[in-house]
């Protein structure tokens, strides 16, 4: 009876070996996107090592280097067709921002704006991150940027025009960073490092999409409420199928700031109730991390907590500052095929954003291919929610950009996309 059995296995073996050679059952090579979703990537096995590194290397100089990142509402160009390791630098820096007319307030930032440079990069890219926290030093941005524009899209925009005005200023703090679009060991990754230290990291774009990246310093809330936020945009590898149509594509982040006359939200914030002992923070999460300490800067305005923790902002910005895009509105000429890269920062609120005029005619939620609606009037997205929205403007005019509750527009939450046929 044995001889029979030794035969049926070795058959077997020899048609497993066979079904296995068939070319459709082919085993994916690493870091391929064999069998994933549409639009998604599969996980790759030559990973950079997990886990960030600090050291007490002090990096002077351009706080933003690399051709990946740009200002908003602009997005730097792909140049390549993926598979490439991205250089990218972004410091930490402290800077006396405006909110709006006659309101200056103590902003922490990536990069000397708010929001933080657009990371723009393609499905597949790994991109190496260096940071230094310069929170201690009093850098004015723009100057920097117009000694340095070879450093990147966002220094020649930075150093052309400074949107958020930032001035100099100092308040020393820990700050960590955390790239949502990145799939790492977080508590080896999203380190925090103190003035004067430098972070490096490294990670892989594997999905496509519109991601966020923020401190993840706690408090949260406060941290990018006072406008230590970014977005990196990845795109698919293989494109939208719209790419060839396109004429023009923008960045909008919306994001809500909470500030009060400094005098008015010291003492409200000395009031609160401070579990973890510290007065003048936001402990929405028991931590008392302090709220930033202007030492050398005009500010007016000052982080309002209890505001915060209602949810009810003092101002509702795009692309950081309130009623930026009337004082600087998109344009586009007739017939132009629109892209919109969309995200909501936060930190509290969910919004709604909608064009007069327009109806979005592709929509892909969060950015990815596989989320794709079409013929809607406005799109909702939570906080650190996204969506890419493409349309075709039908005539020459003035289109109002609505980005939040009906009240926000009041607050600044809108501006204007202007059409002029011939439009360069």
């Amino acid at each position: 009876m044995a001889r029979p059995l030794v035969f049926t296995s070795l058959l077997i073996g020899v048609l497993g070996l066979f079904v296995g050679c068939l070319p459709g059952d082919q085993t994916p090579e690493a870091g391929t996107a064999a069998n994933a979703a549409p639009g998604l990537a599969t996980e790759s096995a030559d990973a950079p090592p997990a886990g960030a590194s600090i050291t007490d290397d002090y990096r002077q100089g351009t706080p933003v280097i690399g051709e990946t990142l740009s200002m908003a509402p602009y997005l730097a160009p792909l140049t390549h067709e993926g598979n490439t390791t991205h250089d990218v630098r972004i410091d930490t820096l402290a800077v006396e921002a405006t909110a709006g007319p006659g309101i200056y307030y103590t902003a922490w930032t990536f990069g000397g704006s708010v929001p933080g440079p657009i990371l723009h990069v393609r499905e597949g890219d790994r991109i190496r991150y260096t940071g230094t926290n310069r929170s201690d030093e009093p850098i004015h941005p723009a100057s920097q940027f117009r000694n340095n524009p070879e450093s990147s899209p966002f220094a020649r925009r930075a150093g052309d025009l400074d949107p958020v005005e930032a001035m100099p200023a100092l308040a020393p703090a820990a700050h960590a960073i955390d790239f949502h679009a990145a799939t790492v060991a977080p508590d080896r990754t999203w380190l925090s490092w103190a003035p004067g230290e430098t972070i490096r990291l490294e990670w892989t774009a594997r999905y496509p999409g519109v991601f966020t990246y923020h401190n993840s310093m706690p408090s949260r809330t406060m941290n990018t409420g006072q406008g230590m936020h970014g977005v990196v945009v990845v795109s698919p590898r293989e494109g939208y199928p719209t790419d060839e149509e396109v004429a023009r594509s923008y960045v909008i982040v919306r994001s809500e700031l909470y500030l009060a006359e400094a005098a008015r939200a010291s003492a409200q914030n000395d009031t609160d109730e401070d579990p973890a002992g510290a007065t003048s923070s936001d402990t929405d999460e028991n931590t008392g991390s302090a709220t930033p300490a202007n030492t050398g800067g005009p500010s007016t305005y000052r982080w309002d907590h209890a505001a915060a923790m209602a949810g009810t902002p003092s101002q509702v910005v795009l692309n950081g500052r309130a009623n930026l895009l009337h004082d600087y509105p998109l344009v586009a000429s007739r017939g132009d095929r629109i892209r919109l890269y969309v995200i909501n920062q936060g930190p509290v609120q969910t919004s709604t954003f909608h064009i007069t005029g327009i109806v979005f005619d592709r929509i892909w939620l969060g950015g990815v291919p596989a989320n794709e609606l079409r013929g809607l009037q406005s799109v909702t997205l939570a906080p650190s929610e996204s969506a890419v929205v493409e349309f075709v403007v039908p005539a020459d005019g003035e289109y109002t950009l609505l980005f939040g509750r009906m009240s926000d527009e009041n607050r600044g939450a809108d501006g204007t996309l202007v059409v002029q046929t011939g439009q360069s």
